[in-house]
This record gives C-alpha cells, structure tokens and sequence, in this order.
C-alpha cells in the first residue's frame, strides 16, 4: 500500500485530529464530505 498515492489520506488525518478534539459537528461535516468525495470516485 502507497499512502502517498491515497487521495483520502488528508481526510483521515482531518477526521482523526477532529475525532481526538471531541468536535461531533466537524466530525459529521468531515465525515459527510469524506463519503461525498468516495462515491464521486467510484463513479468515475
């Protein structure tokens, strides 16, 4: 597995550090972006 060829890589970082501050909004805005992005790539 390459990480620097993940395009998700950031969003998990972003979602973790969001997870470790105890923010659920971010947390559910991060999220909801995350999956938005996934479904878009696998449509392509």
């Amino acid at each position: 597995f390459n990480f620097a060829d993940n395009p998700s890589l950031e969003e998990h970082i972003l979602l973790l550090e969001a997870l470790k501050e105890h923010d659920e909004a971010k947390c559910v805005r991060l999220m909801e972006e995350h999956i938005r992005l996934a479904m878009e790539a696998l449509q392509k």
